[in-house]
């Protein structure tokens, strides 16, 4: 059983297998300004409009990849039509607090 809105690194499959999808959240820096993006979170999303944040299996934090050959590497592994995966150019969110608080708006809607 996971925790609500989260799933570790050893779960991604399983959450691929009941129909998620592989999706990423943009960070950026602390400056406003700025449109750099620094790393990408990874969330599995789902039809309904949840989403779930992968965490790490050690540590209680979400992953982020900051380059693009990590996020290349999670894609081949786990989602066999890479051409259906996109990833953000420009930040969504700026600090781990706003991903969390991200996923807590998105865990407000739940799976049947």
């Amino acid at each position: 059983m996971g925790v609500p809105g989260l799933v570790w690194e050893a779960g991604i499959r399983d959450e691929l297998a009941a129909g998620g999808a592989l999706t990423f959240i943009g960070l950026g820096t602390d400056d406003a300004k700025s449109d750099d993006v620094i790393g990408w979170f990874v969330a599995i999303a789902f039809d309904d409009g949840s989403r779930k944040l992968l965490v790490k299996q050690a540590r209680y934090e979400p992953r982020v990849f900051k380059t693009f050959a990590g996020v290349r590497g999670l894609v081949r592994q786990f989602q066999p039509d890479v051409a259906t995966v996109s990833l953000p150019i420009v930040p969504q969110v700026r600090s781990v607090r706003e991903v969390w608080a991200m996923m807590g708006d998105s865990s407000s809607e739940t799976r049947a």
